[in-house]
């Protein structure tokens, strides 16, 4: 290992706590079985359970745990402070976990279809993707909070904590979009890949963000 290597591998785990060091590790290991193997069939099911986008697989399962275990951080640090942007986060950090266990995001645009006038424009942009008919909205309103989060933040380490996770959340949605495009081909399978792993790496950062908090508090 070159003196390079060292110092990216030495500031990572500076940057990271045990936990979510082994996150990372997994979301890595995720992407690698996605990329070679997502088209396995193993254990009986219909689907490969290494292909990122489907509902029961590996990535479902760790992305549902990686969400679960920031809830907890957020209400341990909402039950210290009673902060309400923490009781905030801890609900939206819920909803990620069961929209990912139950896909309610495609389930709710098909609500939508079904109860809209079939030939208005929103039904159009219903039928081209959940990210147009209600999503963009369900983003701006997420990004005035994050803005809000962000004044009131005093950390840079944490304010870098929280622009990395709106990052990664952010680029999901263009992803979700222009990847449903090329369903079918070959390069959806490299779209999925990417979009799931920023959703992962996105929830990852908060976990960092409110582990830090919660040690701080407790040193207080």
């Amino acid at each position: 290992m070159n003196k390079a290597t060292k110092g990216i591998v030495t500031r990572v785990r500076n940057t990271f706590s045990p936990e979510s060091l082994i996150f990372l590790s997994i979301i890595f290991v995720l992407a690698l079985l996605h990329y070679f193997y997502h088209d396995i069939i193993v254990l009986g099911h219909s689907n490969s359970i290494f292909y990122l986008n489907e509902e029961f697989s590996l990535g479902t399962l760790f992305s549902c745990i990686f969400a679960s275990f920031s809830t907890l951080l957020a209400l341990k640090h909402f039950r210290h402070t009673k902060a309400i942007s923490s009781l905030v986060w801890s609900i939206l950090l819920f909803g990620l976990c069961l929209d990912e266990y139950l896909s309610i995001h495609e389930y709710l645009n098909e609500f939508i279809k079904r109860i809209s006038n079939q030939e208005s424009l929103f039904v159009n942009m219903a039928h081209y993707s959940w990210v147009i008919s209600f999503g963009i909205g369900l983003a701006a309103i997420l990004f005035i909070f994050f803005i809000q989060q962000l004044r009131s933040t005093k950390s840079r380490a944490h304010k870098n904590l929280l622009i990395a996770a709106v990052i990664c959340y952010s680029l999901v949605l263009p992803l979700e979009v222009f990847g449903g495009q090329r369903f079918g081909r070959e390069s959806y399978i490299y779209f999925i890949l990417v979009e799931e792993v920023l959703e992962m790496l996105g929830t990852v950062f908060l976990v960092e963000l409110f582990i830090r908090k919660n040690a701080e508090e407790s040193i207080a």
